[in-house]
C-alpha cells in the first residue's frame, strides 16, 4: 500500500478516535509502524509533528463544543481527550490567543 494512502487512513483514525489516543506509539503500533520510522513519515508526509497534529485537532474539535452553552469547559476537556482543564486552557490560549475567563465566558447564543 502507497505510504500516502496509509497516512491517510491514519488521519481518519485520529479524527475517530481523539478522545482515545493517549500518544503517536498506539497509533504508530495500530498501523504496524515502528514509533521512530511512523513519526518521521507523518511528518514527512503532513508536514507537522503527529502530536502537534493531534493536538490542533482536539483543539478544533474543542472550539466547535464551545458554542453549546449546556457544556462546561471541564466537560469539553475531557470530550476532546485533553487530561487536564489547565493544559486545555493553555493549548487553547496559546493557539487562538484566547485567556481562561474569556474561554468562559465565551458562548455563543443561538
Amino acid at each position: 500500500m502507497d505510504k500516502f494512502q496509509r497516512i491517510t487512513e491514519v488521519l481518519y483514525y485520529i479524527e475517530e478516535h481523539l478522545e482515545d489516543i493517549e500518544d503517536y506509539e498506539q497509533v504508530a503500533e495500530k498501523f504496524c509502524y515502528s514509533p521512530y520510522y511512523f513519526h518521521r513519515l507523518f511528518s514527512a508526509v503532513v508536514g507537522k509533528p503527529i502530536a502537534t497534529y493531534i493536538r490542533e485537532r482536539r483543539l478544533a474539535k474543542a472550539s466547535q463544543l464551545l458554542t453549546d452553552p449546556e457544556k462546561t469547559i471541564t466537560s469539553i476537556c475531557f470530550e476532546c481527550g485533553f487530561n487536564s482543564s489547565q493544559f486545555f486552557s493553555r493549548a487553547f490560549r496559546n493557539s487562538y490567543g484566547i485567556s481562561q475567563a474569556i474561554i468562559e465566558g465565551w458562548v455563543i447564543p443561538r
